[in-house]
C-alpha cells in the first residue's frame, strides 16, 4: 500500500522505513532511505534529523558501527544537544566500538542536559553508568552507583539491572551480581 506513495510522498517513505525496521530488514530500510539521504540537505530540519537518525540505527543495528558513527556525528552537527543523539552515540561508542572514555563525555551531557531540565529519562541515566562503570577506576564506582539507584527506582528496567550485574562481575563482586 505504502509502495505508490513513497515516491512522490516523504512522509509515507518514512513509514515504509519503520515497517521494513520493525521487521529488522536493515538493508531494506537503508534502501528506503536512500532517496532521502541524496536530498537531505533539501529537508526540512525534522525531516533532516530523523533521516540521519534512523539511518545510523540501521548501521549500527546492521554491524557497522564505523557507518552509523558517521551518521551520528552529523546528526550531532545539526542538533548538538539532542539527549536521544547524545546518548545513542555514546552506547555506540562504549559498546560497538570499545572506548568507553570517548563515550563519556557523550554521556555526561545527556545526562546533564535531563539533569537540568528536571526530566530524568532511566535509558539515559542506563547508558550513562554503564559509560562509567566500563572506563574504570572511579568512574567505576560513580557508574555503579547512577546503576544501583536507578534500578532501586525502576527494578522493572532490565538494561540497567543487567549493566549493573555486569558492572558488579567487573569489580569482582559476584555476589552482588549475582543478587541482580
Amino acid at each position: 500500500r505504502l509502495a505508490p506513495r513513497i515516491v512522490s510522498d516523504d512522509h509515507s517513505r518514512f513509514l515504509s522505513v519503520s515497517l521494513q525496521m520493525r521487521k529488522e530488514d536493515w538493508q531494506s530500510a537503508l534502501d528506503e532511505l536512500a532517496p532521502l539521504l541524496q536530498k537531505k540537505d533539501k529537508l526540512p530540519r525534522i525531516q533532516k534529523l530523523e533521516t540521519l537518525r534512523l539511518t545510523a540505527e540501521c548501521y549500527q543495528s546492521m554491524g557497522q558501527p564505523q557507518k552509523a558513527k558517521t551518521f551520528f556525528l552529523e546528526w550531532l552537527q545539526e542538533a548538538p544537544n539532542d539527549p536521544t543523539a547524545l546518548n545513542n552515540f555514546a552506547y555506540l561508542l562504549a559498546e560497538d566500538l570499545h572506548d568507553p572514555n570517548a563515550a563519556k563525555s557523550y554521556s555526561q551531557q545527556a545526562y546533564d542536559i535531563g539533569r537540568r531540565l528536571n526530566f530524568s529519562d532511566p535509558l539515559i541515566t542506563d547508558t550513562h553508568g554503564w559509560v562509567l562503570t566500563l572506563c574504570g577506576g572511579n568512574d567505576a564506582n560513580v557508574g555503579l552507583s547512577i546503576l544501583s539507584a536507578l534500578v532501586e527506582g525502576h527494578g522493572d528496567l532490565l538494561d540497567a539491572r543487567y549493566h549493573l550485574a555486569k558492572g558488579y562481575l567487573l569489580r569482582n563482586r559476584r555476589p552482588d551480581a549475582l543478587n541482580q
